[in-house]
């Protein structure tokens, strides 16, 4: 797996995009001295994965290739601790080791969101494996009428823990508890033994969640809760039941493709279509023993906590304003319990007949193909799902040198270029995102992340505009100029378009129309 990620990185092939840039300045500031608890800009996705990065720079430099590193090193002890729980829930290191290759060669899905990083989503597969294999061990304990405290403690703290870093976790700890709690209530436990236990969770949880308990007293916890339940995202219109209704269809229509990798987020266009149908058979294989076990009654029983993962996940996609986003993210959880079933299946049906190892081979094959084919034409491997905001970064670097040359240190433009632009130049050059970046001129003032960069930007009287991919921007923007008899420079690298050298100083809430929404 670490070989195959080696590969792709070293080929360049994941851009680099604001959302893993503001990880990176995140890290960068940390080793300045600041102590962020969130992700800037927004009360969700705690920082431990911008510390996580901060660490790796302070020994290998502050270079974007070690965000990648962390984020598959977190990846490859993920595919460790879900091996261990493949052999303890079904007693079999053929099913482990089955698991095991899926998750090596994951969908494209997958690929991306365990290379890349968002601010948390690889130490949320870690975390849900962690609380996955500590519910496990609980169980067995309970089976064996013995308590082990310090479980107890330790499943708390991940839980808290996990709720801070990513609330995607969740899909992970609400069928883990009730499963204990399942466990614990089919056994006469004594009363003593219950309170102990409530104990150490309650101490577990309340240790691992101290972080947002900082954040609730310094701020308060309105922001959290609806930036945790997706307030963020919540941009339907109509009733609940039509909402819920259109998030169905999305989870069939657009969400299964992407679960299986038979597409990659940012395009609804099947991957390799003549190697298609045997990846279906593969899945429908499976599915049968699946059913045919659940059926007769002999599914392991562990095998239900991972079924229940998946229905969580699919409850919370439906019911909540997650359920906007099919382009895959949001299925991330689901290679877990989904490998873990599938080496299950796979192992029984091994067992049977060796030739059934197919299946493992065709999959991996083919996930194999999809990521190489798509690694090798725009946009590459990249996390950004919106064509407007897909931006050709292999000229970053000439972007960044005739900034300098021209000394345009700062300015405005969107999203998409502030940050990135922030990191790679080492915050030589401040670019705060004012300016939209979709084509009907929608704006969020949350793009705006970081409050020191905009402090600088207003101070300054040297501002320049970056535009990309945005040319009914550009006509306000040279409309706007010609009206006030501002004369300006013009230069064109790759998907940036750059006004400069203006002649009167100008900032975008002095535009005329006033083309953004705050």
């Amino acid at each position: 797996m670490l070989l195959w990620k080696a590969i792709l990185i070293s080929k360049n092939v994941f851009p680099f995009n604001s959302d893993e840039a503001i990880v990176a300045l995140m890290a960068k500031h940390i080793l300045s001295g600041e102590r962020p608890i969130f992700f800037y800009g927004q009360a969700y996705m705690g920082s431990l994965d911008a510390y996580l990065v901060a660490f790796g720079f302070a020994i290998v430099g502050q270079k974007v290739v070690v965000i990648r590193i962390v984020q598959s090193l977190l990846y490859a002890f993920t595919i460790v601790i879900t091996y261990f729980i493949g052999k303890m829930a079904f007693q079999s290191a053929r099913s482990a080791l089955i698991t095991a290759l899926i998750l090596a060669f994951p969908t494209i899905n997958g690929m991306i969101y365990t290379t890349i990083s968002l601010g948390g989503y690889g130490e949320a597969l870690l975390l849900g494996v962690l609380q996955i294999l500590i519910t496990l061990k609980i169980k067995k304990t309970l089976d064996e009428s013995s308590f082990s405290f310090h479980l107890y403690l330790f499943m708390g703290f991940l839980t808290g823990l996990g709720f801070w870093v990513h609330g995607m976790t969740l899909v992970f700890s609400i069928p883990c508890w009730l499963y204990l709690l399942y466990k614990f209530m089919s056994k006469k436990i004594p009363r003593k033994s219950v309170l102990y236990t409530l104990l150490f969770i309650i101490i577990g949880f309340a240790l691992g969640i101290l972080p947002m308990i900082i954040f609730v007293f310094q701020q308060g916890s309105q922001s959290v809760w609806m930036e945790l339940f997706g307030s963020a995202v919540s941009v339907e219109t109509g009733g609940w039941f039509s909402r819920v209704l259109n998030h169905l269809l999305y989870l069939l229509i657009f969400g299964i493709p992407v679960m299986f990798g038979l597409r990659p987020p940012w395009t609804t266009i099947l991957q390799i279509p003549w190697l298609i149908p045997f990846v279906v058979l593969a899945v429908l294989l499976i599915g049968y023993v699946l059913y045919q076990e659940i059926r007769k009654r002999i599914l392991p029983e562990a095998a239900y906590l991972f079924l229940g993962i998946i229905l969580i996940l699919f409850a919370a996609f439906v019911g909540t304003s997650f359920g906007v986003d099919p382009s895959g993210r949001y299925f991330l959880p689901l290679i877990i319990p989904g490998s873990l079933l599938a080496g299950y299946a796979v192992g029984k049906l091994i067992g049977v007949n060796k030739a059934f190892s197919f299946i493992v081979i065709v999959f991996c094959l083919y996930q194999i193909m999809v990521t190489w084919h798509l690694a090798n034409k725009p946009p590459y491997l990249t996390t950004q799902f919106y064509t407007p905001a897909m931006l050709n970064h292999d000229y970053d670097e000439e972007l960044i040198a005739f900034l300098k040359e021209n000394d345009l240190e700062t300015g405005y433009s969107n999203y998409w270029v502030a940050y990135p632009l922030a990191f790679l130049s080492d915050e030589a050059l401040i670019y705060i995102p004012a300016l939209p970046y979709h084509p009907d001129f929608r704006f969020t003032e949350r793009d705006n992340r970081y409050t020191p960069y905009t402090e600088i930007v207003e101070y300054s009287d040297n501002v320049s505009y970056i535009v990309t991919n945005n040319p009914d921007l550009e006509d306000v923007l040279t409309s706007e100029f010609s009206w006030r008899n501002i004369s300006f420079s013009y230069q064109e690298i790759g998907d940036f378009h750059i006004y400069y050298d203006l002649s009167e100083l100008i900032r975008p809430d002095q535009l005329r129309p006033k083309f953004y929404v705050k």
